[in-house]
C-alpha cells in the first residue's frame, strides 16, 4: 500500500477546502445573478429626517400596516363602499404572487443559511474558517432578499392606503379599526440558543459546561438583540404611518434593521460552535445531520412557492 507523506496529505486537505470555497463562491454568485432581473429600484426621494422623528413620537400603532389590508377585506362591508370593495380585492389579487415569492424564496435562503450554518459548527478550524466566509455571505443574500421583500411589501400597502378615503385613513391611523387587524409586532428575537441546539443535536455530552456556555452568550447577546428590537420596530412603526412616510424612508429603515440582525445571527452561529463544540465529544455527524434537516425544510415547505431559487439551489 502506497503511504503518503504529512506533505501530500495536508496538500491535498487544501485542495479540498479551496475546492469547496470555489463552488460555494460560484453558486453564490448565481444566486446574486438570478436576483438582477428582479431588482428592485428604490424611489430616490429624500429620507426626511423630520418626518421620522414626528412618526416615531407618536404611539405604537402595535402591529403592521399590512395585517389592516387583510383584516379589512374580512370587514368590508362594515367599513368599505362597494367601489373600495373590488379595489381592495384587485389590489391584494395584483400584490399576492410577488408577496408569496419573496416570503418563500427568503425563507429558501434561511434553510439555506442553516445548512451551511450547522456544516460550520460541525467542522474542524481549516474547514470552519471557510465556511464562516460561506455563511456571510449567504447571510448578505437574505438580507438583500428581505429588503426586496419589504419593498414590495411596503409597494402593497402603499397601494392599499390609496383606496381609503381620507375619513377611513384617519381611522386606521387613529386605533379606530384596531378590531380589524391582529394586534402583533412579530417575532421577539429573544435568545433560543440552547434550545436551538438541543433540537437540532440532542442532550449534550457535558451539561454543565452546556449549561455555562449558553448562560455566557444569552448575556452577551442582548445589547446586539435590543438594537435588532428597536431597528425593525421603527421600520414596523415608519411604514404604518402612510401620511408621513415614503419609499426611501422606509428602505433606509429596513437596511438599519437588517445590518442589526446579520451582526446578531452571524454572532449567534459563532456562539453555537463555541458551546457545541466545548460540550458535545463528537458533533460532526450530528451536525451534517442536523444541516440535511435545515435544507430539507426548504424542500418542504418553500419549494412549490420559490421553485426557480430551490432549483438553482439544490444543484450538487
Amino acid at each position: 500500500m502506497k503511504k503518503h507523506s504529512p506533505v501530500s496529505i495536508l496538500s491535498g486537505a487544501a485542495l479540498l477546502l479551496a475546492t469547496q470555497a470555489s463552488l460555494a463562491d460560484s453558486l453564490i454568485e448565481k444566486v446574486t445573478a438570478f436576483l438582477q432581473p428582479r431588482l428592485q429600484t428604490v424611489d430616490p426621494a429624500p429620507v426626511g429626517t423630520s418626518a421620522w422623528e414626528e412618526i416615531l413620537a407618536r404611539p405604537d400603532p402595535g402591529t403592521f400596516f399590512l395585517r389592516y389590508a387583510f383584516g379589512i377585506q374580512r370587514n368590508a362591508s362594515k367599513v368599505l363602499k362597494p367601489k373600495q370593495v373590488d379595489e381592495l380585492e384587485q389590489t391584494i389579487a395584483r400584490h399576492s404572487p410577488a408577496h408569496s415569492r419573496w416570503h418563500d424564496e427568503r425563507n429558501t435562503l434561511r434553510c439555506k443559511y442553516n445548512e451551511v450554518l450547522w456544516r460550520y459548527v460541525g467542522a474542524g478550524d481549516a474547514e470552519a474558517a471557510v465556511l464562516r466566509i460561506e455563511l456571510t455571505e449567504w447571510m448578505r443574500l437574505r438580507m438583500t432578499w428581505t429588503e426586496q421583500e419589504h419593498l414590495a411589501q411596503y409597494r402593497f400597502a402603499r397601494d392599499v392606503w390609496k383606496v381609503l378615503d381620507e375619513s377611513q385613513r384617519a381611522k386606521l391611523l387613529s386605533g379606530e379599526w384596531k378590531a380589524y387587524a391582529k394586534q402583533d409586532t412579530g417575532h421577539t428575537r429573544g435568545d433560543a440558543t440552547n434550545r436551538i441546539i438541543t433540537r437540532a443535536l440532542g442532550k449534550p455530552d457535558d451539561m454543565e459546561v452546556f449549561n455555562r456556555s449558553a448562560g455566557l452568550w444569552s448575556e452577551a447577546r442582548l445589547p446586539l438583540q435590543a438594537t435588532v428590537a428597536e431597528g425593525e420596530n421603527n421600520e414596523r412603526r415608519l411604514v404604518f404611518a402612510m401620511d408621513l412616510n415614503n419609499e426611501a424612508m422606509v428602505h433606509e429603515a429596513n437596511r438599519i434593521a437588517t445590518a442589526a440582525y446579520s451582526k446578531l445571527y452571524l454572532a449567534d452561529a459563532d456562539a453555537i460552535r463555541r458551546i457545541v463544540r466545548s460540550s458535545y465529544k463528537d458533533p460532526k455527524s450530528k451536525c451534517d445531520k442536523a444541516a440535511a434537516e435545515a435544507w430539507r425544510e426548504a424542500s418542504e415547505r418553500f419549494e412549490v412557492g420559490a421553485p426557480d431559487l430551490f432549483r438553482l439551489l439544490n444543484k450538487r
